[in-house]
């Protein structure tokens, strides 16, 4: 296994914020696999699925902007709580 249990619990929970917050689906795709190869071995593929993440800019990653999906939420919390995701996520996928 190339990944540990906190990278990959930490992109599944990513990739499920990003599915109920109504995130492009091609980067759902993209953290769903990421999940599956980080619980193989094949630590270059991961390294090479993971450099699309890394960029800024109008259509990365980060370009996202999540929406309130759920009558509990506000946009505030949802924003805090999509920065704080990703900056976790980004911190575990940078112990690869």
């Amino acid at each position: 296994m190339v990944g540990d249990k906190g990278q990959i619990q930490t992109t599944k929970a990513l990739a499920k914020f990003c599915t109920e917050h109504h995130c492009p689906p091609g980067w759902i795709a993209r953290l769903n696999e990421i999940a599956e190869l980080l619980e193989q071995d094949d630590k270059k593929l991961v390294l090479t699925r993971l450099k699309i993440f890394k960029g800024g800019g109008m259509g990365s990653f980060i370009d996202f902007w999540p929406e309130v999906s759920f009558e509990n939420e506000t946009p505030e919390y949802i924003e805090v709580l999509w920065w704080a995701l990703l900056g976790h996520w980004r911190s575990q996928m940078d112990r690869l």
